[in-house]
């Protein structure tokens, strides 16, 4: 029987940045499906291109996923606006959508304590 369950982690995540007036590219994390094994990183950010569009670095991305064997599964697409920072889910399975359909969330928040930065300071 097959497996009808809709995949709930995602397997990569793509981060877009740059602007309009500088042109944009993105950074690629391959999501480990073994144990103890580092991800992927694609991208050393950077490499912007003046006259790349927002979409053109996306299908990039999504192009980079795909000749590593990744063609199907939830995917992260995260870009800091200059008003906040949004998250965007995509289905590899269902193709790419242009930078401007994505459907933008705000991005969660990390709250991390001075106690748990002097913590881990210490172990250093």
């Amino acid at each position: 029987m097959p497996n009808t369950k809709k995949p709930t982690a995602p397997v990569a995540s793509i981060h877009l940045y740059g602007n309009p007036q500088a042109g944009y590219d993105t950074i690629v994390n391959i999501r480990s499906t073994t144990p103890g094994q580092p991800d992927i990183m694609i991208g050393t950010g950077d490499n912007l291109r003046p006259g790349r569009s927002g979409t053109d670095a996306l299908f990039l991305a999504v192009d980079t996923l795909r000749e590593k064997g990744i063609r199907r599964g939830l995917v992260e697409v995260h870009h800091d606006f200059p008003h906040r920072s949004c998250v965007a889910i995509i289905d590899l399975g269902k193709g790419c959508p242009y930078f401007g359909e994505l459907p933008w969330k705000t991005a969660p928040g990390i709250v991390i304590s001075v106690e748990a930065i002097l913590a881990a300071a210490e172990k250093v």
